[in-house]
């Protein structure tokens, strides 16, 4: 991008482009700072992660596995280190940001962003040991009410 092309960016959208890369680059440094902390998702959304994440980042994602706890309803907790969680958080944002990429695998890529760097706002350093770490959880459900005599069943926001 030229000078003249960044001077006459009347809508800014270049300027959020700027601030969006710059607070992504503050979550990367964040992220490589924690030691180890557990994502928790279903097995199919940390196998696209995976999958994406190894591909993006190779020389920094050393995938853990065999540490992989598989949990009921197709969940699984995957431990990762702060080396892992800053590639993860990487390959996300080159998928949002990249133009080739599917509306569903952005949408999957946000989701597992966004739930990365909403934990990632609560990292301090860890000072007192009996404080559990939090997990990041990308577990959204339905929920059925009560069926209604009259009707099918129906959802509740």
């Amino acid at each position: 991008m030229g000078l003249w092309t960044w001077l006459t960016d009347r809508d800014g959208s270049k300027a959020r482009r700027v601030e969006e890369r710059v607070k992504h680059y503050e979550f990367l440094v964040t992220a490589a700072s924690v030691a180890k902390i557990d994502l928790v998702c279903r097995d199919d959304l940390w196998a696209f992660t995976e999958k994406q994440t190894r591909a993006l980042q190779e020389e920094a994602f050393q995938p853990p596995s065999e540490d992989l706890i598989i949990r009921d309803e197709g969940m699984v907790t995957v431990p990762l280190s702060g080396t892992n969680l800053a590639a993860v958080l990487e390959a996300m944002f080159h998928l949002d940001t990249a133009p080739d990429t599917s509306r569903v695998a952005r949408a999957q890529a946000v989701q597992v962003y966004i739930s990365i760097t909403s934990v990632l706002g609560l990292v301090s350093p860890m000072s007192d040991r009996d404080n559990p770490l939090i997990p990041i959880v990308i577990d959204d459900r339905i929920r059925r009410r009560q069926p209604d005599p009259d009707g099918p069943a129906t959802a509740t926001p």
